[in-house]
C-alpha cells in the first residue's frame, strides 16, 4: 500500500491544485492501492480537495480517502505502508525512523534535516513515479535516529529530577 499525504504550499495556494494533480497522475499510473489523506486546511485547500475528491470519484486504483487518524493508528500506518509520498513532515521524522521508503513532493519541506529515507522531486508526474518505484524497489531503510532515539523523556526527566533551581523570593519595597 502506498501512503499519500499531500498539503497545500501556502507561498504557492495559487497552484496547489495543479501540485496535487501531478501526485495523484503519477499514484494513477503505479496502481497499487493508496490510502489517502485529504489535504489540511491551509491555503489553497479548496483546489486541491476538489483535485482528491475527483480522484476517488474516478477511483481508477484502489483508494480510500481519510480526513485523519488518531496519531497511534497513523504511526501503524505509516509503518506498514510499502511506500509514502507527498510533503508531509511525517514522512521525514516518523518514517526516517520507522525505515519507511518516502517521495517528498515540491518546497513544503525545503531546508528540512532529512534520512536516507526520503528522495526529493519536484511537481512532475515522471519524476514522482521514477522515485516511488525506486523507493518500492529499495525498500525499507534501516532505522535513523537522526530527530531522536525515543530516550529524551527520560533524559529530560533526569535533568529536571537533579537540577535545583535557585530561587529566591525578592521583595521590592
Amino acid at each position: 500500500m502506498c501512503l499519500c499525504s499531500r498539503h497545500p504550499v501556502t507561498t504557492e495556494h495559487d497552484q496547489a491544485g495543479e501540485h496535487i494533480k501531478e501526485t495523484l497522475h503519477a499514484l494513477e499510473e503505479l496502481g497499487m492501492p493508496v490510502l489517502l489523506f485529504a489535504p489540511n486546511i491551509d491555503a489553497g485547500t479548496d483546489a486541491a480537495t476538489r483535485i482528491v475528491r475527483d480522484f476517488v470519484a474516478r477511483n481508477t486504483v484502489p483508494v480510500k480517502l481519510f480526513k485523519s487518524f488518531t496519531s497511534e493508528d497513523f504511526y501503524r500506518v505509516l509503518h506498514g505502508a510499502a511506500v509514502a509520498v507527498g510533503n508531509s513532515s511525517s514522512f521525514i521524522r516518523e518514517g526516517s525512523y520507522l525505515g519507511v521508503p518516502a517521495v517528498l513532493v515540491g518546497n513544503r519541506q525545503q531546508g528540512r534535516e532529512r534520512a536516507d529515507n526520503i528522495i526529493e522531486v519536484s511537481y512532475d508526474k515522471e519524476k514522482i513515479l521514477v522515485a516511488l518505484k525506486r523507493q518500492l524497489e529499495h525498500g525499507r531503510y534501516p532505522q535513523s535516529s537522526l530527530y531522536g532515539d525515543g530516550t529524551a523523556a527520560k533524559k529530560i526527566a533526569d535533568i529536571l529530577a537533579t537540577t535545583t533551581p535557585n530561587v529566591q523570593k525578592k521583595f521590592v519595597d
